[in-house]
Protein backbone atom coordinates (compact mmCIF):
# COMPACT_ATOMS: atom_id res chain seq x y z
CA UNK A 1 0.00 0.00 0.00
CA UNK A 2 1.55 3.44 -0.94
CA UNK A 3 0.62 6.27 1.67
CA UNK A 4 1.63 8.95 -0.95
CA UNK A 5 -0.72 11.92 0.05
CA UNK A 6 -2.42 12.43 -3.19
CA UNK A 7 -3.11 8.15 -3.14
CA UNK A 8 -4.60 9.35 0.42
CA UNK A 9 -6.56 12.14 -1.24
CA UNK A 10 -7.79 10.08 -3.62
CA UNK A 11 -9.18 7.58 -0.99
CA UNK A 12 -11.03 10.30 1.23
CA UNK A 13 -12.73 12.25 -1.88
CA UNK A 14 -14.03 8.04 -3.05
CA UNK A 15 -15.42 7.42 0.51
CA UNK A 16 -16.41 11.17 1.09
CA UNK A 17 -18.42 9.98 -2.27
CA UNK A 18 -19.54 6.58 -1.30
CA UNK A 19 -20.77 8.13 2.22
CA UNK A 20 -23.08 11.11 0.50
CA UNK A 21 -24.30 8.47 -2.15
CA UNK A 22 -25.45 6.01 0.61
CA UNK A 23 -26.74 8.78 2.56
CA UNK A 24 -29.04 10.27 -0.41
CA UNK A 25 -30.26 6.77 -1.29
CA UNK A 26 -31.40 5.94 2.80
CA UNK A 27 -33.08 8.99 2.76
CA UNK A 28 -35.05 8.14 -0.51
CA UNK A 29 -36.39 4.94 0.93
CA UNK A 30 -37.04 6.15 3.98
CA UNK A 31 -39.09 9.22 1.81
CA UNK A 32 -40.85 6.25 -0.52
CA UNK A 33 -41.76 4.02 2.52
CA UNK A 34 -43.45 7.00 4.32
CA UNK A 35 -45.22 8.09 1.27
CA UNK A 36 -46.43 4.46 0.30
CA UNK A 37 -47.54 4.00 4.57
CA UNK A 38 -49.63 6.96 3.90
CA UNK A 39 -50.98 6.16 1.49
CA UNK A 40 -51.96 2.28 2.12
CA UNK A 41 -53.36 4.60 5.35
CA UNK A 42 -55.03 6.89 3.49
CA UNK A 43 -57.06 4.15 1.53
CA UNK A 44 -57.86 2.10 4.32
CA UNK A 45 -59.20 5.02 6.35
CA UNK A 46 -61.23 6.21 2.84
CA UNK A 47 -63.10 2.68 3.20
CA UNK A 48 -62.97 0.48 5.91
CA UNK A 49 -65.00 -2.67 4.51
CA UNK A 50 -62.18 -2.79 2.18
CA UNK A 51 -58.67 -3.91 1.97
CA UNK A 52 -55.90 -1.75 0.93
CA UNK A 53 -54.54 -2.64 -2.07
CA UNK A 54 -51.79 -1.46 -4.46
CA UNK A 55 -51.85 -1.72 -8.46
CA UNK A 56 -54.17 -4.54 -7.95
CA UNK A 57 -52.28 -6.42 -4.79
CA UNK A 58 -54.10 -6.40 -1.47
CA UNK A 59 -52.24 -6.17 1.65
CA UNK A 60 -52.80 -8.39 4.77
CA UNK A 61 -51.51 -9.38 7.97
CA UNK A 62 -52.04 -13.24 9.49
CA UNK A 63 -53.80 -12.78 12.78
CA UNK A 64 -54.07 -16.73 14.05
CA UNK A 65 -52.09 -19.80 13.82
CA UNK A 66 -54.02 -20.95 11.55
CA UNK A 67 -51.97 -20.94 8.88
CA UNK A 68 -48.80 -22.93 10.07
CA UNK A 69 -46.69 -24.20 9.31
CA UNK A 70 -46.45 -21.87 5.93
CA UNK A 71 -46.85 -18.76 7.71
CA UNK A 72 -46.52 -17.15 11.01
CA UNK A 73 -48.72 -14.73 13.06
CA UNK A 74 -48.20 -11.22 12.08
CA UNK A 75 -46.74 -12.08 8.42
CA UNK A 76 -47.34 -9.62 6.02
CA UNK A 77 -48.62 -11.16 2.50
CA UNK A 78 -49.84 -9.96 -0.50
CA UNK A 79 -52.62 -11.28 -2.73
CA UNK A 80 -53.25 -10.76 -6.16
CA UNK A 81 -56.51 -9.49 -7.04
CA UNK A 82 -58.86 -10.61 -9.87
CA UNK A 83 -57.20 -14.22 -9.92
CA UNK A 84 -59.60 -16.14 -12.18
CA UNK A 85 -61.33 -18.94 -10.21
CA UNK A 86 -60.43 -21.90 -12.16
CA UNK A 87 -57.08 -21.57 -11.67
CA UNK A 88 -56.70 -22.63 -8.01
CA UNK A 89 -55.13 -25.25 -6.56
CA UNK A 90 -54.97 -27.00 -3.55
CA UNK A 91 -52.54 -25.58 -1.43
CA UNK A 92 -53.17 -22.17 -2.98
CA UNK A 93 -53.30 -19.31 -0.22
CA UNK A 94 -56.90 -17.69 -0.59
CA UNK A 95 -58.56 -14.42 1.16
CA UNK A 96 -62.23 -13.20 1.72
CA UNK A 97 -64.13 -11.14 3.72
CA UNK A 98 -67.86 -12.28 5.47
CA UNK A 99 -69.49 -9.62 7.74
CA UNK A 100 -66.36 -7.12 7.33
CA UNK A 101 -63.97 -10.12 9.07
CA UNK A 102 -61.02 -11.37 6.78
CA UNK A 103 -60.70 -14.53 6.05
CA UNK A 104 -56.88 -16.40 5.09
CA UNK A 105 -57.08 -20.28 4.57
CA UNK A 106 -54.09 -22.20 2.95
Amino acid sequence: MRYEPEVISKRVKRNKKIKKFSTIFLYLLLIFTMIFSLFLITLELGNSNEVPSFFNNAIYTVSSESMKPKMNVNDIIIVKRGYASNKYKVGNVITFTDNNRKYYYS
